[in-house]
């Protein structure tokens, strides 16, 4: 009986064995074969040869232009630019890193002999490493000849913005060059008029440098945009003065303030003068000095009248270089000579060592300011004072020592000598 339940318990173990071994069986095969597809999707996508891709707009160079320029002198005039289509296998792994700028195509003129015509020239594509040439859109491309040719054109400024703050303009811009040499084929060198070197003034507002291209127009103004030409300079650098005019009184400035606007009549022809000059200094103000009138020194009979010449500021110009001046005194100022006695010149002290004299003899003062101020003050009030301080014992003979004209009165700040007095003084050794 016990024999016979062993039995019946390692049948059951031995089926269950095998039941768990071919379990184990299929799931391998199943992995097997995924795996084998992921291999197969791997092979296909990416390592496969048969990968193509098309790769668009490539741009045909040309080359051998040059040499055709410099020994046949021919240059093309049309078929820059032309773009093709080409089609690379290869894996999928070193065609997807691919772009249009690894693909170089090239077209050789340097094989056509002459000008005038239309060339058809062979398309050479040059593929990148790893892939194959499998077709391209078109395997030549046509190209037109003409006879090299130069021609010399002025160079000109067009303005797009010619708006400067108010006041202001341009003065003379000066290019580096007047004319410019093109060279090219004499079919395109045929639509060119000028250069013109285009000036913007946006947001100019005093001399400005720019530097601006040069480009080419035909006799209607349109620009020549074309590849076929060669020409230098193609930018300019230039200078652009900005100039800027101002109407400025003319002023006058009385040395020691005794007149003014209030008792003098003052005529100026022209009283304004046109100044001109760069923005910043314009803007600075102070462009015309003042005339600077002496009260003691320039009148003669209550007038001051003459040409007097004006002084600009630095850097700025004036339209007129001088101007017609009178200056009239009001009738409330006058005139009085006072005789002053010679007791009351005086000197102001000399060098120890130095001997000298002058004349007692009277001293007429002319002195000028209101009838009630200039009655008031008397013969004693007023001191003729020497500086003798510059002189010393090599000052011989007489010499006339200019004096200083001193009032002591209550009235002096109304008045103001008038005119220039001289004392002859002696030295004595």
């Amino acid at each position: 009986m016990s024999d016979k339940h062993d039995r019946i318990q390692n049948k059951d173990e031995h089926t269950e064995a095998l039941k768990h071994s071919t379990h184990q069986n299929l799931l391998a095969k199943v992995m097997c074969v995924i795996a084998a597809f992921c291999l197969w999707i791997y092979v296909m996508q990416v390592e496969s040869p048969e990968y193509e891709e098309v790769f668009s707009h490539i741009t045909v160079e040309l080359v051998g232009t040059e040499e055709l320029i410099e020994s046949k002198g021919l240059t093309i005039y049309s078929g820059y630019g032309q773009v093709i289509d080409v089609t690379l296998s290869g894996k999928k792994s070193v065609i997807s890193k691919l772009t249009e700028k690894d693909i170089v195509a090239t077209a050789d003129t340097s094989m056509i002999e002459e000008g005038g015509n239309r060339y058809t020239c062979r398309v050479t594509v040059d593929v990148p490493a790893g892939c194959k040439l499998v077709s391209m859109s078109q395997e030549s491309i046509s190209v037109y000849l003409d006879k090299v040719a130069r021609k010399t054109v002025e160079i000109t400024e067009s303005r797009d913005n010619t708006k400067l703050p108010e006041g202001c303009y341009t003065g003379l811009i000066q290019f580096p060059v007047d004319m410019i040499t093109v060279t090219g084929p004499a079919k395109e060198l045929d639509k060119i008029s000028k250069a013109v070197v285009a000036i913007d003034l946006t947001g100019v507002t005093e001399t400005t440098t720019m530097t601006q291209p040069v480009k080419l127009v035909d006799k209607y103004g349109a620009v020549l945009e074309t590849p076929y030409v060669d020409y230098y300079p193609r930018e300019v650098t230039l200078s652009v003065p900005v100039i800027k005019s101002e109407q400025v009184p003319v002023e006058v400035d009385f040395l020691y303030d005794f007149l003014s606007e209030d008792n003098t009549e003052i005529s100026i022809t022209p009283a304004f003068i046109e100044v001109t000059g760069d923005p910043a200094l314009i803007n600075k103000g102070s462009l015309i000095a003042p005339i600077e009138i002496n009260e003691k020194l320039d009148f003669d009979d209550m007038t001051c009248k003459g040409v007097v010449y004006l002084e600009a500021a630095e850097g700025v110009t004036l339209s007129a270089s001088y101007v017609d001046l009178e200056i009239n005194i009001d009738s409330s100022i006058k005139t009085r000579q006072i005789t002053v006695p010679g007791e009351n010149i005086k000197d102001t002290g000399g060098k120890t060592g130095v001997q000298y004299s002058w004349s007692n003899t009277p001293v007429t003062v002319t002195i000028m300011g209101p009838i009630d101020a200039i009655s008031k003050i008397s013969p004693e009030d007023i001191t003729i004072k020497l500086d003798m301080s510059p002189y010393n014992e090599s000052n011989t003979g007489v010499i006339k020592v200019r004096a200083e004209i001193d009032i002591d009165s209550a009235y002096a700040d109304q008045v103001i000598e008038v005119g220039t007095y001289d004392i002859a003084v002696t030295f004595n050794q």
